[in-house]
């Protein structure tokens, strides 16, 4: 998909279920901020593993605010918090959204894709919409910064804040001498419990095989391993969900559209433990773990096995931009109280007696820190510890990434192969399509057509489920980046319809995201047009020879110099990275402005590439084809580098009628025909001999 979809909509306990209203919700969540003594209280969509869609029990931020989409943060604050603004309303910012109550602020962040959806679900609430990104709305820390009292206490559930995040609230509400506070339950979930929170996912694993996953998890085991030794540590912290299930291969089924299990994983250099609710494991993936030596134990025991590595003064390896915070801080106290020694008195800690009651107190001088004796410094209420003065908890981004993300040659054999049974499935709907609206005159609904292609997907080997929901949009709907159809108020397609068709699929063999435009009709000159620059800024990528180790936003500019050239853009990135029966969105490499990130395109790795344009209220173009990165055929190979060019997996036709052959030069002419060459060769074979389907791609593959 293209950069994010839509949670479902009032399923129990996310967003509008349960049995409270919105207003309820917010009352009963302020008043254990008095209770805890908190002036705010920050609900981020972030789930302790940092999904992009949480399971349903961790959509916190949607249960409380109501708002659903897949991004957002929201903040609620006391009656007494901030400080009286000149105009008496503190919340009301530019960009923002209904009147903040007497009772204290409920804000909710959302980005522009989502600023229509947001003020439809927050309509008649206590929440305020704050548009981030437009001019004037500071981002939650800042508002923070900006609106509480001096001696304001700002709490945090420490498990859904990365290390990083949290580092960077701490020093922002410290400049304006207010502190971040970890509560140890989540205070939403304080809530949700007596209001139809849904149970922890259960979802059964299992095996994903060898000849799929290429490599077997004792050399991916040996790889870490060998990683950790460069790095001069002891153990490695596996936090994200993907990285979990493509170290151990295996699969799960606790995340709608996402083939993961909720878990962690601690790899040492002689063993390996998988943290799991063990009724989830059969004996096919118990036989297959305990053969590889890596050995299980509860979800819940993560913590006391890391206090173990710490007192036993072992290095860490963590990633501050996985690993939560509540875990760091529970390493940093658990190292801290190994060296302070059992009874708080260890080597060089100083006992002072002090205060009326006879109060001892712990003073080290080697971290500054000082507490009371027999104080727990895990219960809420103390400032949490981000910062690890031992020297044992090593911070480097995690080597899983990069290892999953370059693909080896079980995994693009597998890619392929999911392509090759997708496209059958996309040329048996499209032709359907195609029929029922101008054979039959039918006319479908954008939610009808999205089951329908659900049902020709799961006829296909080793279909799973989507891999994501499916944007199926029409006229102005197809403008609406994230769209997704509602069963009861979406639009149907006529035969002048034009339709964006964004859709995937998780196979036993690998996933699939694809985005295809059609029009039933006869196309305006400036959709065409519109169309064409797309499909120019398509193939300028595709075609592309590029050095290893570029960043993506050095590549991205190529996919939209033809839209420039028109004076149109797209407000989304270009391609995202994709997992191999993974997450559709994968890490660590993309495509896009954003020269934020550096990670360089290497051999191996997958990625989107899918340039649109967006009409607001008219229509909506996207062309998407998956691709993987492989070595290119070069005269030279300057400075010692291999230069690499990418490879189409998705083997779909592209509409033919919506092009502008006159604006397309010879060498973009040859590329459509011979890639519809290459799609009539690997999806003909799979297609019955004498079927409508059949003709209809061999129409649909002709050259032009």
């Amino acid at each position: 998909g293209a950069v994010g979809v839509a949670e479902e909509g009032a399923a129990p306990g996310s967003g509008a279920g349960g049995a409270y209203d919105a207003g309820t919700k917010v009352e009963r969540l302020r008043q254990l901020l008095e209770k805890h003594s908190l002036s705010a209280y920050i609900v981020p969509t972030d789930d302790p593993h940092l999904c992009e869609m949480p399971p349903a029990a961790f959509r916190r931020r949607a249960y409380i605010s109501g708002f659903t989409g897949s991004a957002g943060t929201a903040l609620v604050t006391t009656e007494s918090a901030t400080i009286p603004a000149e105009n008496g309303d503190a919340g009301a910012e530019a960009g923002s959204s209904s009147p903040t109550g007497a009772d204290g602020h409920a804000l909710l962040w959302t980005d522009g894709r989502y600023f229509l959806q947001a003020e439809t679900e927050l309509s008649g609430t206590p929440w305020s919409l704050m548009r981030a990104g437009m001019p004037d709305v500071p981002e939650p820390i800042t508002w923070l910064s900006e609106n509480l009292k001096p001696g304001s206490r700002v709490g945090i559930d420490p498990m859904v804040f990365t290390v990083q995040t949290a580092r960077q609230f701490c020093e922002q509400l410290s400049s304006v001498q207010c502190s971040l506070i970890p509560v140890e339950r989540n205070l939403v979930d304080a809530v949700w419990e007596e209001d139809a929170r849904p149970d922890f996912p259960k979802g059964e694993v299992r095996v994903h095989p060898l000849k799929y996953a290429g490599v077997s998890v004792e050399e991916k085991l040996e790889g870490v391993r060998q990683d950790l030794r460069e790095e001069d540590c002891d153990a490695l912290l596996v936090n994200t969900l993907d990285e979990v299930c493509w170290l151990l291969n295996v699969r799960g089924a606790d995340i709608e559209n996402s083939p993961v299990v909720v878990a962690y994983v601690l790899v040492t250099l002689e063993s390996c433990v998988l943290f799991v609710d063990s009724s989830k494991l059969g004996e096919e993936v118990s036989a297959h773990l305990e053969a590889a030596g890596v050995s299980v134990r509860e979800y819940g025991d993560l913590k006391e096995g890391l206090r173990a590595l710490c007192e036993d003064g072992a290095r860490i390896w963590v990633d501050p931009n996985q690993c939560t915070s509540g875990l760091y801080d529970a390493m940093c106290k658990s190292i801290r109280d190994a060296g302070e020694g059992a009874g708080d008195e260890g080597p060089g800690v100083l006992r002072l007696s002090g205060g009326e009651d006879g109060a001892v107190f712990l003073y080290n001088p080697e971290t500054g820190s000082i507490r009371r004796e027999g104080e727990d410094d895990g219960k809420d209420g103390k400032e949490i510890a981000l910062q690890d003065a031992s020297g044992n908890l090593v911070e480097k981004k995690s080597p899983i990434s990069m290892a999953k993300a370059q693909k080896n040659k079980a995994e693009i054999e597998g890619l392929v192969e999911a392509h090759l049974r997708d496209g059958v499935a996309l040329a048996q709907f499209l032709e359907w399509l195609e029929v029922a609206i101008l054979g039959r005159g039918e006319t479908p609904t954008e939610f009808e057509i999205s089951e329908k292609l659900l049902e020709f997907r799961s006829h296909q080997d080793g279909f799973i489920e989507p891999s994501f929901p499916t944007i199926a949009g029409e006229g102005e709907n197809g403008a609406i980046i994230h769209y997704r159809p509602e069963e009861e108020s979406c639009n149907t397609l006529t035969q002048s319809s034009m339709l964006l068709l964004d859709s995937g699929g998780q196979f036993d063999c690998g996933t699939t995201d694809v985005t295809r435009t059609v029009h039933f009709g006869e196309p305006t000159e400036f959709q065409r047009r519109c169309y064409t620059r797309v499909l120019k800024g398509h193939i300028a990528l595709s075609t592309l020879v590029f050095p290893e180790g570029i960043p993506g936003f050095m590549v991205d500019s190529f996919a939209r110099s033809s839209l420039w050239r028109g004076g149109l853009d797209y407000r989304h990135g270009t391609g995202h990275g994709v997992g191999a029966g993974l997450n559709v969105h994968e890490g660590p490499c993309g495509i896009s402005a954003r020269y934020t990130n550096t990670t360089g395109i290497e051999k191996g790795m997958v990625l989107s590439n899918e340039p649109g344009y967006y009409e607001d209220g008219s229509f909506g173009i996207r062309i998407e084809n998956l691709v993987w990165v492989s070595k290119a055929d070069t005269e030279r190979e300057f400075g010692e580098k291999e230069y690499l060019r990418f490879n189409d997996l998705t083997m779909v036709p592209i509409q033919k009628k919506l092009m502008v052959t006159e604006m397309l030069s010879l060498e973009e002419l040859e590329w459509i025909d011979t890639y519809h060459a290459k799609v009539w060769e690997a999806i003909g074979p799979r297609v019955p001999e004498g079927s409508t389907t059949k003709d209809w791609l061999r129409e649909a593959t002709s050259p032009l």
